[in-house]
């Protein structure tokens, strides 16, 4: 009786691999990992340097009429934006920013007391079940904080994610885009203090399974950040 006992439990176990892909196939069981990674001073030379070059996304909005006003925060630039695409990274900085400014101006530049570019690299791995790495992205989220217009307020400009590596093995599909999910002022009519909200979504395709995950970023007017 416990012969056929084992007998009966092998051969359901041998089915229920066989209905789901990821048990019968190691090569597409995935593990996700996410961390902060440090970045180098390269890096954020190189960044600091590739912002200078572009221009200022045209704004979206209308202006207010009657100039801008200072307790109501607009984003400047898109909301919605890819940055992978079939394995792809997609990079045009003269589109791929937001900003969060007064409702009226319609250039960062226009404000003082801005920030460096602030720059922070997350890196995103998917390790099957043979323990190889056959998804490696890092990413690059940007940012400069402190902005006043006429010494009030503290404002966002220059808000993205760049690909700084991508790394996909055969089998797989990685696409990926950046939604401004909530802009937000935190402060007073009199002295605004914005907030941004990022989602950072991204997905993974293969013959057996689509996974779609993401990332959360919060970044404040005084610089303060975080993920979740």
């Amino acid at each position: 009786m416990k012969f056929l006992f084992i007998i009966l439990v092998a051969s359901l176990s041998l089915a229920y691999a066989s209905q789901d892909p990821q048990n019968a196939d190691p090569y597409y069981r995935l593990t996700k990992v996410v961390k902060e990674v440090p970045v180098s001073l390269e890096t954020i030379l190189v960044v600091q340097q590739l912002f200078s070059q572009q221009q200022e996304p045209i704004s979206v909005p209308t202006p207010s009429a009657g100039g801008p006003g200072l307790g109501e925060i607009i984003n400047i630039g898109l909301k919605v934006w890819k940055i992978i695409e079939q394995n792809q990274p997609v990079v045009n900085l003269n589109l791929q920013r937001a900003s969060a400014l007064p409702a009226g101006l319609r250039d960062w530049s226009e404000m003082e007391g801005w920030s460096d570019i602030q720059v922070r690299e997350y890196q995103v791995s998917y390790i099957n079940g043979f323990k190889k790495e056959v998804v490696k992205l890092n990413m690059l989220l940007t940012y400069s904080y402190g902005g006043k217009y006429n010494g009030s307020g503290q404002y966002l400009s220059q808000v993205g994610v760049l690909i700084k590596d991508l790394e996909v093995s055969w089998g797989f599909t990685v696409s990926g885009e950046v939604e401004v999910a909530n802009l937000v002022n935190i402060g007073t009519r009199e002295n605004p203090h914005a907030l941004m909200e990022l989602d950072i979504k991204w997905s993974v395709h293969s013959v057996m399974k689509h996974i779609q995950e993401g990332i959360n970023f919060l970044v404040k007017g005084n610089g303060d950040f975080r993920s979740y």
